[in-house]
């Protein structure tokens, strides 16, 4: 399986020094591109959702390191302490997505803050960062692979997913669209059932924008219709994304998601997650345990920027939620299937590969 997607969500512009990023909240309607030229853009664009998905805004964070310390060089003013500060701040940009947080502090590792020039400092992180969008890229492509395996035997496969978790979130090809593109690259009828994914609508404007693009057949539905379109259009499975799996197998992913799985673990209908391992968070016990991003009540009271519902009511605008381990029928990652997720599970199958620390 060597086929790529067209859809590029960020370009590192070397020559200019700045990473150009693809506006995601103007999709699907316009095609923007938006400069980071400092870290505080970076940090701005990751806040904002102008880029968003897991994966991506790892991979976007360590370019706003690039970004930290050449503003620091250009104004003279570098210390290790000050990198630091803001290196803690782009970490702080979304609180829910582990992967943020996880690949900052993997960039910093190593680095001889107090014992090198700023530039030689820039060189080291650049070369991070390019190789943690590859590792992505061939992450993704082994997770493709992995989820293909479990529909391999099957045809007329009709799968219901939520947010967007194509290229636009990872840089790559995606996790659960990454699935989703293999199988239908593999020749096999598919048939999509995207959630629109109120209220910031990933699903009506990304997943649909990206799915268009492949020529993968698909109907969107209302967040409300997942239930009565897995009984009339006879779902086989459900796939989604992750933003943070703690050590038992709970996983955070986009608002909705477990209610999915409620409905589906009702109908016994397979659920699945696709992750990278980086998405994993061994210091997490539970789900309990996973922050939960609350964000402006605007985001509900507004839909396309027009007011929907009366002004200054009460909102509650939680952006994800924790889907228990025992409604998942298995997490898809680069290395295989966690079949079953729990933490004796997800323990003996880390226990397979010497590279993954647990602990």
């Amino acid at each position: 399986m060597n086929v790529a997607t067209e859809v590029k969500p960020i370009v590192w512009d070397e020559a200019y020094g700045v990473l150009k990023m693809l506006d995601q909240r103007r999709l699907p309607r316009e095609e923007v591109w938006v400069e980071g030229k400092t870290a505080e853009d970076i940090y701005n664009a990751i806040k904002n959702m102008i880029v968003r998905g897991a994966p991506l805004l790892g991979i976007v964070g360590v370019f706003g390191l690039v970004l930290a310390i050449t503003d620091l060089e250009a104004s003279s003013s570098y210390t290790p302490d000050k990198f630091l500060e803001i290196a803690q701040k782009l970490k702080s940009a979304r609180p829910t997505a582990v992967n943020l947080a996880k690949e900052i502090d993997r960039a910093l590792e190593d680095l001889p803050l107090g014992d090198a020039m700023p530039f030689e400092i820039r060189t080291l992180l650049i070369e991070k960062a390019r190789k943690l969008l590859k590792r992505q890229q061939d992450e993704d492509m082994s997770m493709a692979r992995h989820g293909l395996e479990i529909f391999q035997t099957m045809d007329d496969i009709r799968i219901m997913t939520i947010c967007n978790t194509g290229a636009l979130a990872t840089g790559g090809i995606g996790t659960a669209l990454g699935v989703i593109r293999a199988i239908h690259w593999a020749g096999k009828k598919i048939h999509v059932y995207p959630l629109e994914t109120r209220p910031f609508l990933q699903g009506a404007r990304l997943t649909a924008y990206e799915l268009k693009k492949e020529g993968i057949p698909f109907s969107l539905i209302a967040d409300g219709a997942s239930a009565i379109t897995m009984k009339e259009k006879n779902i086989r499975a459900i796939i989604v994304g992750a933003d943070r799996i703690a050590r038992n197998g709970d996983t955070a992913n986009k608002i909705g998601t477990f209610m999915l799985a409620t409905v589906a673990h009702s109908m016994g209908i397979p659920f699945f997650v696709a992750a990278p391992v980086s998405t994993f968070d061994f210091n997490t016990s539970t789900g309990e345990d996973i922050p939960i991003e609350e964000r402006a009540k605007e985001e509900v009271m507004l839909c396309g920027g027009c007011p929907i519902t009366p002004e200054d009511i009460d909102v509650y605008n939680p952006v994800f939620d924790v889907t228990p381990h025992h409604l998942i029928t298995g997490i898809i990652t680069e290395l295989g299937t966690i079949w079953h997720p729990s933490e004796e599970s997800i323990r003996e199958f880390f226990s397979r590969h010497s590279d993954v620390d647990i602990e």
